[in-house]
């Protein structure tokens, strides 16, 4: 088998080590800077200002219309079509506190950049003359340079500050989406209010295209220092666990720029079908860790590299990831259930280009792009949109998009969209495969699973990490044979893995996916127990009503035990798919095992993800538990408890829940 270091190119999302560099006065020609304004205050608007582009929504009065506002969109439209220029660069603090004034109307300002790669004047600046940013020429042929407010451009050209409350969607481009390779799409929504917007799609053409707006999941906000604020939606309805350890170091300022904490962009690749930025990394030298255990792989078949602005995670190898991330410049299909997707851009588009297109040496930039922060927030005016294509077909369909207010202030936009065939072919990955348990002597057997987008015909291999048993799959079936050695206790650590079969092609840069499988050896094992995640009865890796109701259905029904909760095999048959109804290992299935789940999920500290205290353990636990635990009362205490968890539960679990 060919280690990880030889199947992965350079140019790949990546941990290496890189040069450590502060940005320096004298990394820039000070003269471009704007005199009008202290450098102190360019990230600071005023409250409320237009500038406020990630402010909480500004609620009117309750069953009021909210009153016209700055319609921000119009005057940037206006702006442009007056022939203004607004010169400057992408680089430029001044330039982005510019832009900021405007919102989401940055957009559809005239904006020209004046700058090269390497931030020299281009061609173009210098025949316009233009010597310090930014530098706005009106179409009388007089200048102005600083920012400028509103009311002084409005001034200058002659274009009132128009008014309006009702929402704006910026345009999209009409789009290919390939049978088999489901894509995300942004929607940019702008309400002059700032008041929340929710959005409804369709097509005129449902049997060829099926849509989809989640709702509920947060977004992460990456303040770029002089650069601009880029906004991903988080893919928490798809993949948790690794959103849940992004957010989670996001909230305790794990990514922010400290006077310890060098936060900068470390790579900025611009070659190959590979174009991204990575981030995520306070050390500025590769060397970011947040402690934690490495994250598992996660793939779904939603989520494929067939567009702009995804959220990777960046790794060295299978099941390695931890903190650090990378956003694409462009479909890079290579990395197809390789590296895990985790988010869309949704606002900001424009920062993430200009700061892929950076000076570069040896992929690193040549000058720091600085993180000032990265914060987590419940968007209130973006989503993201997922167009499914029905398998095997081609076509065209319309697709519309309307954004509303809560007063019923809406907006539409409509844009085209071609089915066609998929041009890549991704390799399989593995279904998560959970942690066996055998008794000393016995071997234990269990199926690897797995995924082809495509449907191809894929090989199974494991092996045995440092010995102490010995291992047989079927390289068709995925069927998976373990025996330990004679005597021996302890773990057994089973190297598993899928590729595609003898004769099969794919575009996938790795094309091996593997998982380490943990099978316990030990006297007496609660078989019948998740060793993984005890309290997920169904093996979803989501602590969800679902689990609780799982143990209650097997305590009403008795099909696997008996009526004092002892189970009615030792083990389960090889190949079944089971259950895991023992949550608390102690090899019985009775009311505690239900009540665990009930009072996790009603804890303050359950997210219904995993991420359990004590695994619900404590003295809350025992005091339900301990009139409970005569099993001829347990249907009404259980039916109890699980009313009074579902009326106490809030509508944040039940979206949680809603994409498992």
């Amino acid at each position: 088998m060919k280690s990880l270091a030889t199947r992965r190119p350079a140019a790949r999302p990546r941990f290496e080590s890189l040069e450590s560099r502060w940005l320096m006065a004298g990394d820039f020609d000070s003269s471009f800077l704007s005199p009008a304004i202290a450098p102190a205050t360019y990230d600071s608007p005023a409250p409320n200002s237009p500038a406020a582009d990630f402010a909480p929504p500004i609620a009117g009065a309750e069953g009021e219309d909210q009153a016209l506002a700055t319609d921000l969109m119009a005057f940037a439209r206006a702006l442009a079509a007056s022939g203004t220029k607004f010169w400057g660069a992408a680089w430029c603090p001044f330039c982005t506190q510019q832009k900021e004034l405007f919102a989401d109307a940055a957009y559809y300002l005239p904006f020209v950049e004046a700058t090269n790669p390497d931030r020299s004047l281009t061609a173009d600046a210098q025949a316009a003359g233009i010597s310090s940013f930014p530098t706005w020429i009106f179409p009388d042929g007089t200048r102005a340079t600083g920012v400028q407010s509103l009311e002084a451009l409005s001034s200058r050209t002659g274009i009132p500050l128009p008014q309006s409350n009702v929402p704006e969607l910026l345009p999209f481009d009409d789009l290919t989406v390939y049978s088999g390779s489901p894509r995300w799409v942004a929607l940019n929504g702008f309400d002059p209010n700032l008041d929340r917007l929710t959005y409804s799609v369709s097509t005129d053409n449902p049997s060829l295209l099926s849509l989809q707006v989640p709702e509920g999941n947060r977004s992460l906000v990456v303040d770029v220092r002089s650069w601009g604020k880029m906004k991903f939606e988080l893919f928490d309805n798809l993949v948790p666990a690794i959103t849940n350890r992004i957010a989670s170091q996001a909230e305790v300022g794990f990514y922010d720029k400290t006077t310890t904490n060098n936060s900068i962009v470390t790579q900025a690749v611009q070659t190959g079908d590979v174009r991204f930025i990575q981030l995520g990394d306070p050390t500025g030298i590769g060397l970011a860790s947040s402690g934690l255990p490495p994250l598992d792989d996660v793939f779904d078949a939603r989520l494929q590299y067939n567009t702009s602005g995804l959220l990777g995670l960046a790794k060295s190898g299978d099941d390695t990831g931890d903190v650090q991330f990378f956003v694409t410049d462009a479909p890079a299909r290579s990395l197809d259930f390789d590296f895990p997707i985790f988010g869309i851009l949704t606002e900001g588009d424009k920062v993430r280009h200009a700061i892929n297109g950076t000076a570069t040496v040896e992929d690193k930039p040549v000058r720091d792009i600085v993180i000032n922060s990265v914060d987590v927030v419940q968007d209130t005016e973006d989503a993201a949109l997922l167009i499914t294509a029905a398998p095997g077909a081609t076509g065209t369909a319309h697709v519309t998009v309307t954004a509303t207010d809560p007063f019923g202030h809406s907006t539409q936009r409509t844009f085209t969209v071609t089915v066609a065939a998929d041009t890549a072919n991704g390799g399989p990955y593995l279904k998560r495969a959970h942690t066996q348990a055998t008794v000393t002597g016995q071997s234990v057997s269990w199926p690897l699973a797995s995924i082809d987008v495509e449907g191809d015909a894929v090989r199974y291999i494991g092996s045995i990490i440092g010995g102490n048993g010995q291992v047989s799959v079927d390289p068709t079936t995925g069927q998976v044979t373990v025996t330990p050695d004679s005597g021996f206790t302890g773990t057994l650590r089973v190297l598993t893995g899928v590729q595609a079969a003898a004769g099969v092609a794919n575009d996938t840069a790795d094309p091996l996916d593997t998982q380490v499988v943990n099978v316990l050896v030990e006297a007496n094992p609660p078989l019948w127990q998740n060793r993984d995640m005890p309290l997920d009865t169904d093996g979803d890796s989501l602590i969800a009503p679902r689990d609780a109701l799982i143990i209650i259905n097997e305590l009403n029904g008795r099909a696997h035990s008996n009526a004092a909760g002892q189970f009615l095999v030792a083990r389960p048959e090889v190949g079944v798919d089971f259950l895991f109804y023992d949550t608390s290992g102690d090899n019985l299935v009775t009311p505690r095992d239900a009540l665990l789940i009930i009072n996790q999920l009603n804890a303050p500290t359950g997210n219904g993800e995993g991420e359990l205290a004590g695994e619900g353990e404590g003295e809350n636990v025992d005091n339900m538990l301990t009139p409970l635990d005569d099993n001829a009362s347990y249907a009404a205490a259980i039916d109890q408890a699980f009313a009074a968890w579902m009326l106490a539960t809030s509508e944040t679990h039940s979206k949680r829940q809603g994409g498992s």
